[in-house]
């Protein structure tokens, strides 16, 4: 799921060879939290679906992976970077 968030950075989210991205990893015992601040374009997982999704590339399986992986998604803009927090479990109950 990190390499598909990551890989959509550039695909989708406007970032070139030369932008610089964070990622943020904790194990909190049972999950783990994965932080990604980027300076790409504003977009908010967690919303209802975006229009353009490409069919020939999965048209948008890696936000339904995401969705469905993550017991928590947080999603904010500020200062020209975005932030996206998500929670993992470690396993599904």
């Amino acid at each position: 799921m990190v390499e598909e968030l990551v890989t959509n950075l550039y695909d989708h989210g406007g970032l070139r060879a030369e932008d610089a991205f964070s990622l943020e990893l904790q194990f909190t015992g049972d999950s783990i939290d994965v932080v990604v601040t980027d300076p790409g374009k504003p977009f908010d997982p967690p919303a209802p679906d975006p229009d353009g999704a490409i069919p020939s590339r999965g048209g948008g399986a890696g936000l339904k992976l995401t969705r469905a992986w993550a017991d928590r998604m947080d999603y904010q803009t500020k200062g020209g970077l975005n932030r996206l927090h998500l929670t993992l479990p470690l396993s599904r109950k």
